[in-house]
């Protein structure tokens, strides 16, 4: 009685144990590809920083431009295969506020022998129904895009949630970048969009990560951009145009 109650109990167990691996199979098979989603690589100081979600302002660019194409990175956990393997990615309705018309994504598919692809997205500046130039109330585009398993990559809903799902958002304003850090801040002022453009006109960079580990070249940045609109300011008050100005109407300053 004993051993046959026994085998009755390893039984159940095991056709417990069958139905959950046959409700989430995926989760189980082919663990050595998995794919997660990410922002491209920023090196900040001796570290590396990847985020689930890209921002992009148009405002970065000159005004007649009206498309750009932005890039996240599929990054495969695993083995590299010796053939092209596709992988899907679906839109979030109820996290997007824009339509197909607004956006067109990239192919979706890890090349043969590679670890990594960039993702490309092509976005519009003008979204029908949304003021993306409205920097006092933050309006933003965003599409949300989630990973589905397929038969390539079955086992990626192993990964962190976090990075199944990835966000890109764009607008027509700048927003404080992640290395605008409170050393910058001292050297060149708190942030503003205009405080933050002459800075991107002036050097051609976006990111503040070569400033912020050494004072020196923080200083030197800061006299710099003092010189820059120096020289503007002049010229303008020469030719009677106005002078540079902070988000406020105040001159700005460094």
């Amino acid at each position: 009685m004993k051993r046959s109650a026994y085998h009755t109990i390893l039984l159940a167990f095991a056709g417990a144990c069958f139905l959950a691996c046959e409700n989430k199979d995926y989760l189980y098979r082919d663990v050595s590809s998995r794919i997660s989603l990410s922002s491209e690589r920023i090196r900040y100081g001796n570290s590396i920083i990847v985020t689930d979600s890209l921002r992009f302002s148009f405002m970065l660019l000159d005004p007649e431009e009206t498309e750009e194409t932005v890039y996240f990175v599929a990054h495969l956990s695993g083995q590299a295969a010796a053939a092209d393997r596709e992988f899907r990615l679906e839109v979030v309705a109820e996290q997007t506020n824009v339509s197909p018309s607004d956006y067109t994504l990239g192919a979706t598919v890890l090349p043969a022998g590679k670890f990594e692809v960039l993702i490309p997205v092509h976005v519009k500046r003008n979204v029908p129904g949304l003021d993306l130039t409205n920097w006092q109330d933050n309006v933003t585009a965003r599409l949300h895009l989630r990973f589905v398993p397929n038969e390539n990559f079955l086992a990626a809903a192993q990964t962190t949630q976090r990075f199944l799902e990835f966000t890109v958002i764009w607008c027509d304003f700048l927003t404080k970048p992640e290395s605008w850090s409170y050393w910058i801040e001292q050297a060149i002022g708190p942030f503003s969009q205009a405080r933050y453009k002459f800075f991107v006109d002036f050097t051609g960079e976006t990111e503040f990560t070569r400033y912020d580990a050494n004072s020196t070249t923080r200083s030197a940045l800061q006299a710099a951009l003092r010189k820059a609109l120096q020289e503007y300011n002049d010229l303008a008050d020469a030719e009677g145009r106005p002078r540079y100005k902070n988000d406020d109407g105040s001159d700005l300053t460094f």
